[in-house]
């Protein structure tokens, strides 16, 4: 694990031109409140930090974050520490890790299976894991909760139930969405792809009189190499391939994208590709990776409308 060797300042010289980065405000923030050294001059730890805020000329909102982050790092330290992972201590955690990623890992460990939020947590930590791909991880995991996050002073803060059957069955395809960026990419025939990039519920409004608005599980921006063109794929995602499992939407989707795939957590052998529109491709995951149970392929409707496709995520990365 690196470790930045800069010890953060003191509080007593946060006012200096150039110390005002999260790390030392929070860690100030938290020997305040420790020590109670808010209470001779405010009425409450609340007042405390709006004053501080004028005082820094930060956003009050920034400076609760920054509060939340620290605290929440002191935990995960512990935690880390006891499974035997070697992480620094809060003071001397790298600038680079963000008070905002570790907001979003918090909420990811509420939901996540122990060895995917390990992998995510030393990831942040190391600074080896880009803000989108922590980001998707997040918006894979908040619909096993139903979007549902933490909202005022006494609000229980929701937590995966694992023996609710809904949510056991999302959290199964959230781990399929989370695999699409982690595990290797041969089911596609390509091992180290040149561009691969997934982008979790992608949300359409056709151009059309309907103005219908659908969501596809996972885009994928593909380029076999930096010669190939570059393609869109559609990932759908089911829990398995039951006799309850639906297709139906795979033909409204087709126009938007070069090649469609689904992706099973489980497969049924015995059932088998039956029902399934012989263009899409199958894979299905072992808990590791994916094995293709049949390639995708080409048809008449593929592709019509991609053109649209590449309008709406050239939007969403210019917003970003």
């Amino acid at each position: 694990m690196h470790k930045d060797n800069q010890i953060h300042p003191k509080p007593t010289l946060l006012a200096n031109e150039g110390l005002r980065e999260w790390i030392s405000i929070s860690a100030y923030i938290l020997d305040v409140e420790k020590e109670g050294s808010w209470a001779p001059a405010q009425r409450t730890f609340t007042d405390w930090l709006v004053d501080l805020s004028s005082k820094l000329s930060l956003n009050e909102s920034n400076l609760w974050r920054y509060y939340r982050a620290g605290k929440y790092y002191q935990r995960l330290f512990a935690n880390l520490r006891a499974k035997g992972i070697e992480v620094p201590s809060f003071e001397l955690l790298s600038r680079k890790v963000s008070s905002e990623n570790l907001d979003t890992l918090e909420k990811i460990e509420r939901v996540a299976p122990q060895k995917a939020f390990l992998n995510l947590a030393t990831r942040v930590i190391e600074c080896t894991i880009k803000r989108d791909e922590l980001r998707s991880a997040w918006v894979a995991y908040r619909k096993v909760l139903d979007g549902k996050t933490a909202r005022g002073i006494g609000v229980p803060t929701p937590r995966i139930d694992r023996s609710n059957q809904i949510q056991a069955q999302k959290l199964q395809e959230a781990q399929l969405l989370m695999a699409l960026n982690t595990s290797s990419k041969e089911w596609n025939d390509c091992k180290d792809p040149h561009m691969f990039e997934v982008i979790p519920s992608l949300r359409f409004k056709t151009e059309d009189r309907s103005g219908e608005i659908f969501e596809v599980d996972a885009a994928i921006i593909f380029q076999r190499d930096a010669r190939s063109p570059i393609q869109f794929l559609d990932v759908e995602i089911k829990s398995s391939n039951s006799l309850n499992a639906r297709y139906d939407s795979l033909e409204k989707y087709a126009p938007y994208f070069d090649y469609q795939w689904i992706a099973f957590h489980q497969f049924d052998v015995k059932r088998g590709v039956r029902g399934i529109p012989l263009h899409v491709g199958v894979i299905a995951f072992d808990g590791d990776h994916f094995v293709c149970i049949r390639k995708a392929q080409s048809c008449a409707l593929m592709g019509t409308r991609s053109i649209e496709t590449a309008k709406l995520l050239l939007a969403k990365f210019i917003k970003k």
